[in-house]
């Protein structure tokens, strides 16, 4: 079954015309919120919101798993992403101590459009599915003189890397969410079949044809690209650096 998902548009604020004629410049903030549930085993979550007053630590492991909202033993992990100066890091979260435990090192961050492996362990505390919920500003185009500019992200790097849409949107990673490779690669998600202790069956991408290939039973896009779910990560293999471009704004 499909982890259950919610998105709900709270507010729409128009921050108005900067320097009216000369730069044509307009924005508008919208600010929302995911219910996002912690499966027991592995998970693969992204960060799908920025902050909304420009906060730095927004992005911080703690700060996006609220220490309140966290029921069962955990272990965060972040993999490595030489190409964006990204080292491995990981994290433990316990019920009993109500806070997140980085074993003496500084508490890590996530980046935009990437992701967390989750580990909830089915012999912790609490070992049981929960729900937790993050709220944010949802991330948008600029519009510069009547041009919708890209939202800007790391690339894709060569080899393994954990990836997410960088708005809160669930669909086809590349019918719906934006991603179009300019180089082959193949995405893998956990599966919720076998109680998300594996992966599931690759779905690959060639350029020689533009289309996905993926494994027979599992949801997939028009283009036959894999489905993420709102605030899911995906682990992807790339043979080379590529960009994942997104325009996005809300009307």
């Amino acid at each position: 079954m499909r982890t259950k998902t919610l998105l709900l548009t709270v507010g729409l604020a128009a921050a108005g015309l900067a320097a009216q004629a000369a730069t044509d410049v307009t924005s508008v903030n919208a600010v929302g919120y995911v219910n996002k549930q912690i499966r027991l085993n592995w998970n693969m979550i992204g960060a799908p919101f920025e902050s909304s007053n420009n906060d730095p630590s927004y992005l911080r492991l703690d700060n996006l798993f609220p220490a309140d909202q966290m029921k069962n033993s955990l272990a965060a992990y972040l993999i490595p992403d030489a190409a964006h100066n990204i080292t491995s890091q990981v994290a433990f979260f316990l019920p009993s101590d109500g806070f997140w435990d980085f074993g003496g090192n500084p508490e890590w961050s996530l980046t935009s459009g990437n992701g967390v492996l989750m580990y909830s362990s089915p012999t912790g505390e609490n070992p049981a599915n929960f729900t937790f919920t993050t709220v944010g500003q949802v991330r948008q185009s600029v519009v510069n003189a009547g041009v919708t500019n890209p939202i800007p992200r790391f690339t894709i790097p060569s080899g393994y890397s954990i990836q997410s849409s960088v708005v809160p949107q669930e669909g086809g990673i590349q019918t719906v969410l934006g991603f179009n490779p300019t180089a082959n690669c193949n995405v893998t998600l956990f599966d919720a079949n076998f109680n998300n202790t594996r992966l599931t069956p690759p779905y690959f991408y060639s350029t020689d044809d533009g289309f996905w290939d993926g494994p027979v039973g599992y949801p997939a896009g028009s283009n036959g690209d894999p489905v993420l779910g709102y605030a899911e990560a995906c682990l992807m293999f790339s043979v080379a650096e590529q960009a994942w471009t997104r325009t996005f704004t809300v009307n």
